[in-house]
């Protein structure tokens, strides 16, 4: 009886140490994790490690005789059960902590895409329900004195813990989980077609356990996909990986696409010593450029952001042929205001030449970042005199939707490696518009590109140009989209050389979609029929068909689902404008690629899921 009795105080004593191991390896992990930022630990592991810790650090106050009990204070036989039901209430809540899915992962792909911090807090979350359960092997609060026989049983369970949060981690994570993987493309697939339409789910692809799907965009054969820690090309016909490259370990990691290259920038470690020294030194972001067919390394550089001081700062916003080119705040250039663009030599560092966006000194200007081309950068500013400004630079905006102010519209294009003009485009007055980032669409036929610039709003005019001369080739103002009663104009859904398709509201009917040519002429392609849908709605149109959701039809059951409409069709809600997705999350993007549609599906509280593939 002794016997069985010392064996129980020996497994409540190893329940203890268990309890604070799990305190003192949620302490190692957070110093060893802090990186200087006070909520890092939060972020990525989440609250309920924090909250199992309060509850462990209680039971081993409340919950343990430290010392023999003074006079007077009650014997622990008289005590023993409320002792017991206090802790067995803890154990319960722990354990609730622990079970609901916040830190252990149930909206992970798997145990292994948790992160070291989060498998070691798991570690944690699981110790103190077990050592909490071990302590109630004895229905009286454990007594420490005599120590040689309490203090070996709590070393046990410490080191336990220790050893369980140290090999957890190792055998879980893969070897290369924190290294970079690159598999550029050996033999290349053919180069398919963007089809007239689709009318089926053909493939899904999931990422790897690490990373999560911040966006798609249109790659070389199919959809690139781009993620937190790296980007994947795949095939839009089937869904087969063609190259990647993962950088597990990246922080902050940007990915631009542009040019026949893809872009991918990350932030070294923090220098810890500086900042606590309290210096604020520039972070040189590391940049990898690779070929967008086949993921093969085309160069890598280094580049001081000059983000100790806000008004210098630079942001990459593309490279071409050695040359990488920045958003440049300087000259006392406001956040809202149009930022500068500088370009820099890409091996040496060496700045080529810089370019305030406004036509004159003494204008402020409003506008998108530059646009880079092969051998040309563009960028478009709508600005008003700095006088006309009472306040603050966000007046801009206001000022050059009112009538009355001086303004003036500039697209201008430079050339890439010496900043001279190489042409401009002028609007004065009523024609004037705040323009967004200018960027390249087909020419008419397929043959070539357009230079196309829109505005913010839908009422915008959307300004058509020859990217080698800057003529006009089209304006697309108010005037030009016919009025009709009960029909509104909601967005602009595509833009070639030969006209615009935008999307039109017809009241009590739904939408519908037309095409006007550069001369005003509007042509039907596909007709109201009870669908509605909004300048939101996620879409990508096709040469003869538009793929969309919208609000009536986004589920079929427990699966999501995307509407489609042909030319010379309806925008309807019946079974066969619908194609059902294979799984339940929404919809949060629609890219027209190479061999169909692709679709990123995203689960709540994470960027992204997965990517489905539509095919003819």
């Amino acid at each position: 009886m002794a016997r069985e009795r010392r064996m129980e105080k020996a497994l409540s004593w190893v329940g203890a140490g268990t309890v604070a191991g799990a305190l003192l390896l949620a302490a190692v992990t957070v110093a060893l994790h802090w990186a200087g930022q006070d909520t890092a630990v939060f972020q990525e592991a989440g609250l309920a490690w924090f909250w199992v810790c309060v509850l462990g650090g209680f039971v081993l106050v409340l919950g343990v005789r430290w010392k023999n009990a003074r006079a007077g204070e009650p014997a622990d036989a008289e005590s023993g059960w409320d002792y017991a039901l206090c802790l067995a209430g803890a154990a319960a809540l722990t354990a609730l902590i622990a079970g609901n899915g916040v830190l252990l992962g149930a909206d992970a792909p798997g145990i292994g895409a948790l992160s070291l911090i989060e498998l070691r807090m798991a570690v944690v979350v699981c110790a103190v329900p077990l050592g909490v359960l071990l302590m109630l092997t004895v229905v009286r609060r454990p007594l420490l004195p005599p120590r040689s026989r309490s203090l070996p049983p709590f070393a046990a369970g410490v080191l336990a813990v220790a050893l369980v949060g140290v090999t957890v981690p190792l055998l879980l994570v893969d070897e290369e989980e924190g290294g970079v993987r690159h598999v550029v493309a050996e033999d290349l697939p053919g180069v398919a077609a963007f089809p007239d339409r689709v009318n089926r789910s053909g493939w899904i692809w999931e990422p790897e356990q690490s990373g999560t799907i911040d966006r798609i965009v249109r790659g070389a054969h199919g959809p690139l996909v781009v993620l937190s820690d790296g980007v994947v090309s795949l095939d839009g016909t089937d869904g087969t990986e063609i190259w990647s490259y993962r950088e597990p370990a990246a922080r902050d990691a940007t990915v631009w696409v542009g040019n026949g290259h893809v872009l991918f920038t990350r932030v070294p470690e923090r220098d810890e010593d500086a900042a606590e020294q309290g210096e604020d030194a520039p972070e040189e972001r590391a940049t990898r450029v690779f070929d967008v067919v086949n993921g093969a390394l085309v160069t890598e550089f280094s580049a001081d952001t000059g983000e100790a001081s806000e008004s210098s700062a630079r942001a990459l916003v593309g490279w071409s042929d050695g040359v990488r080119v920045h958003s440049d705040r300087r000259d006392g250039v406001e956040r809202d205001e149009a930022p500068g663009v500088s370009a820099w030599d890409a091996e040496s560092g060496e700045e080529l030449w810089y370019r305030n966006p406004a036509p004159e000194p003494g204008m402020a200007c409003a506008g998108e970042p530059p646009r880079v081309r092969a051998e040309t950068v563009v960028y478009a500013v709508a600005c008003v005199r700095e006088e006309d400004l009472t306040g603050s630079t966000w007046e801009i905006e206001s000022l050059i939707r009112d009538e009355e102010p001086d303004k003036r519209f500039r697209v201008v294009s430079v050339d890439l490696r010496t900043g001279e003009e190489q042409w401009s485009y002028e609007l004065e007055g009523e024609e004037v518009f705040v323009p967004d980032r200018p960027w390249a669409a087909p020419g008419a036929d397929g043959r070539g590109s357009v230079l196309a610039v829109q505005g913010y709003y839908s009422s915008d005019p959307v300004l058509l140009l020859d990217p080698g001369s800057g003529e006009e080739l089209m304006y697309l103002s108010e005037d030009m989209v016919e009025a009709e009663e009960g029909l509104s104009r909601e967005a602009v859904i595509d833009v070639d050389g030969s006209g615009i398709t935008m999307l039109f509201s017809r009241s009590g009917e739904g939408v519908e979609v037309g095409r006007i040519d550069p001369d005003g002429n509007r042509t039907p392609l596909i007709g109201a029929g009870g669908a509605y849908a909004s300048r939101y709605s996620h879409r990508a149109v096709l040469p003869e068909q538009v793929v969309f959701t919208t609000d009536e039809s986004e589920r079929a059951g427990d699966r999501a689902q995307v509407s489609v409409a042909s030319h010379g069709e309806l925008f309807g809600e019946g079974l066969r404008n619908r194609i059902v997705l294979g799984s339940r999350a929404d919809v949060g993007q629609l890219v027209a690629v190479r061999g169909g549609v692709a679709v990123l599906l995203t689960e709540p509280r994470h960027q992204g899921a997965r990517v489905e593939g539509l095919v003819p």
